[in-house]
């Protein structure tokens, strides 16, 4: 029953992340590897998108605030 329910947090993890602007869900998923291809630094993730790393941390920290919107927090990033 455990691993069902740890599959269900799951699950609504990424359904939360997904309604994230895609560029903000993309952020998110590189630097809390969500992908399944571990965690990126805010510098490989700039590097990746083009931009500065301000601007990744500023879009991190809008999807951030709105996942904890959602009742989520960097535990749950991290514990996935």
């Amino acid at each position: 029953m455990t691993t069902s329910r740890s599959a269900e947090q799951e699950q609504r993890l990424r359904a939360a992340v997904d309604s994230l602007s895609h560029q903000q869900a993309q952020i998110i998923r590189l630097r809390y590897g969500l992908s399944g291809y571990g965690s990126y630094s805010l510098c490989e993730t700039a590097r990746i998108f083009k931009v500065s790393v301000g601007r990744v941390r500023n879009l991190e920290r809008k999807a951030l605030d709105k996942l904890a919107a959602l009742g989520y927090s960097l535990k749950d990033l991290r514990g996935s």
